[in-house]
């Protein structure tokens, strides 16, 4: 059997990722072998680096595509993708987390994050996941049938949501069998607070609110209301990007 190193590629295709990059580190190479590696040895190294931080190091080399779940088959093709040693390049992504579970989506994101900041990699991500914006993005920019209705700095449009608060307020059920619809708003302060009301369920109301304003909406509410459980957040960045796609349309 033909080896290299001492290692025959049955050997080395039953190694997971872990080992065999632990033994390509290691090689010493002289002479003739040393030439032919010296580009192809960086090369190896840097798709097994990249297989690692996407969590795949447990992986053997001979494991079959087939038996892959989509989160392990959609980190592969995204460390083949990014993994090489080439500058000043832009990678554009479509989707990269759609339909894979919790750890692998945070782990492409925490991935991208890194590869931006250590190459200094330009990485388009287009995206509907709020939370894949959030996690990865400096930049934001909403489109709609070829519009660009948002381009601007994260930064700003968290500015914005950190202006706002998001205030939900649960009513007691000892209401009339239609609910919330039956209780008259129009004994809401919503000017005075600046306050609007961006949905109702059936013993449920939800207001958005800028900051500033947000406690003193919040007493008036306990005055005015029958509250039973009352929930104050940061206002979302999809509510803020509903907003921009509702203002784009009357535009």
């Amino acid at each position: 059997a033909v080896k290299f190193a001492g290692v025959g590629i049955t050997d080395l295709a039953s190694m997971s990722v872990i080992q065999i990059h632990q033994w390509a580190k290691q090689l010493k190479l002289q002479g003739r072998e040393a030439d032919i590696a010296r580009d192809l040895l960086p090369e190896i190294e840097s798709r097994l680096d990249f297989l690692e931080r996407v969590g795949l190091g447990y992986l053997t080399l001979d494991r079959g595509a087939p038996t892959l779940s989509g989160g392990e088959a959609q980190r592969i093709r995204l460390a083949a993708q990014l993994g090489s040693h080439l500058q000043g390049v832009c990678y554009v992504l479509d989707e990269p987390t759609i339909g894979l579970d919790l750890v692998s989506r945070e782990t492409i994101r925490r991935f991208l994050v890194e590869h931006n900041q250590q190459r200094g990699a330009t990485i388009v991500l287009t995206s509907h996941d709020v939370e894949d914006i959030e996690a990865t993005c400096k930049r934001l920019v909403i489109l709609e049938h070829g519009r660009v209705l948002w381009d601007g700095d994260i930064v700003a449009l968290a500015h914005e949501l950190t202006a706002g608060r998001r205030i939900e307020v649960h009513l007691e059920p000892n209401l009339a069998e239609s609910g919330v619809p039956e209780l008259d708003l129009a004994t809401l302060p919503l000017a005075e607070y600046q306050a609007e009301l961006s949905g109702r369920g059936q013993h449920s109301l939800a207001f958005t609110v800028p900051a500033a304003k947000s406690q003193g909406f919040v007493r008036a509410l306990f005055a005015s209301l029958p509250v039973r459980d009352l929930s104050v957040e940061r206002r979302p960045l999809e509510d803020l990007v509903k907003q921009i796609f509702a203002q784009g349309r009357r535009g």
